[in-house]
């Protein structure tokens, strides 16, 4: 099976990696709780010590450039009522994972038109509790990413996509330095225009286990796949 592509924010895995390929539905606007609840439920059954600093959701997009007709916002059907559904500015969906739910398999109803949109996994890391932390808290992350997708591959997992270190999100503009105190002296990775700092994985570093210090919170965290 060819790999889709992997898009490269927010932690957004190919469904083709994790998942079976995408059904397109009737509208693409609305998705099965059945099929999303099973899509994150999945990495329930891993060891609690290879998955604590991760959080596993889906994430809605837009499919094309031009973006979305408004600001995206989605509930459950259940008969005749509506449970809203938190989507965060990440397009990270938090909803109620209910196996009733999932049993019923209610809809997901988003407010944008057929064909507008793109389903996948995001996998969201722990952000820092401080502005210090240990460089081996990177690497733990970076491990559980890319075990939890070698054990839930649909495909040879020696050919899924490896997570190389993890994205830091700020707010676009935002002067955010990041810098990691190494015996070799100072490694400082500023903020690109969209508030991004990519932390690579790197062996001797953990070997080494430097402090690393961010001038501000991170809003989310997530795997960078870049090289």
């Amino acid at each position: 099976m060819l790999l889709r592509a992997i898009i490269l924010m927010a932690g957004l895995i190919s469904l083709s990696v994790l998942a079976e390929e995408e059904q397109e539905a009737p509208y693409a606007a609305v998705y099965s709780y059945a099929r999303i609840y099973d899509l994150v439920s999945q990495f329930d059954d891993l060891q609690s010590d290879r998955r604590d600093r991760l959080s596993f959701h889906v994430r809605l997009r837009p499919r094309f450039e031009e973006g979305l007709l408004t600001e995206l916002s989605a509930y459950i059907l259940r008969g005749e009522g509506q449970i809203p559904i938190e989507i965060d500015a990440n397009g990270i969906v938090i909803m109620p994972m209910s196996p009733v739910l999932r049993g019923e398999d209610v809809l997901i109803v988003t407010n944008q038109e057929e064909g507008s949109l793109q389903l996948g996994l995001a996998i969201v890391v722990e952000r820092p509790s401080s502005r210090r932390f240990a460089y081996a808290d990177v690497a733990e992350a970076v491990e559980q990413i890319n075990y939890a997708m070698r054990a839930k591959a649909r495909v040879d997992p020696n050919v899924v996509p490896q997570a190389n270190g993890l994205t830091f999100k700020f707010n676009p503009g935002e002067a955010v330095q990041l810098t990691v105190d190494s015996a070799s002296g100072q490694l400082q990775l500023n903020a690109n225009e969209n508030g991004s700092i990519n932390l690579p994985y790197d062996e001797s570093l953990l070997e080494e286990n430097p402090r690393v210090s961010i001038s501000s919170t991170p809003i989310i965290v997530y795997p960078w796949f870049g090289r």
